[in-house]
């Protein structure tokens, strides 16, 4: 589904011929505001990873939910659970990026498919621009996940010397 399709589905009175005409029409300053995190996220670098911050968590809370759980577990973890706790904090249920839900109809999955690659290009230009990030993070559109749908996710090569010490 075309970006046009999707506005069509839910706004078919509209007048406007193409995304930008109904951006004038329908858009204003503080969605433009709001949505700006969305296009551009906030990127938090850790030990040379990258978490995508949408939901704003904010650097101290990831340091915190990092002591704890090497509190709870301890030392001499694997790379492996770094990358599942990093992992963990990049992945995005398109569905769920926003609580004002929207009923597509028979082509949910189809609009949820367009809008999440529509964020990969921009999550991806975030990331690279990012010098203190070295695992080489790559924004990807998932298949559809039974329970979760259409997912966004990062995905990084993280080796022993991202990970903190103590892990």
């Amino acid at each position: 589904m075309e970006p046009m399709e999707i506005i069509r589905t839910l706004r078919g009175d509209e007048d406007g011929d193409s995304p930008q005409e109904l951006l004038a029409e329908l858009g204003n300053i503080p969605d433009a505001v709001a949505y700006a995190q969305l296009f551009w996220p906030d990127v938090i670098a850790l030990h040379g990873s990258a978490i995508i911050d949408i939901h704003g968590y904010g650097v101290s809370e990831v340091e915190s939910r990092l002591e704890r759980t090497v509190q709870r577990h301890g030392p001499g973890r694997s790379v492996g659970e770094w990358r599942d706790w990093v992992d963990s904090f990049n992945y995005f249920e398109v569905a769920h990026l926003f609580r004002n839900f929207v009923d597509f109809g028979e082509r949910e999955h189809e609009a949820h498919l367009a809008f999440a690659r529509l964020l990969v290009p921009p999550w991806q230009a975030r990331l690279d621009a990012m010098t203190s990030v070295t695992t080489h993070p790559q924004v990807r559109v998932t298949e559809e996940i039974e329970g979760a749908g259409i997912c966004v996710a990062v995905s990084q090569q993280i080796g022993s010397e991202n990970c903190p010490l103590g892990w």
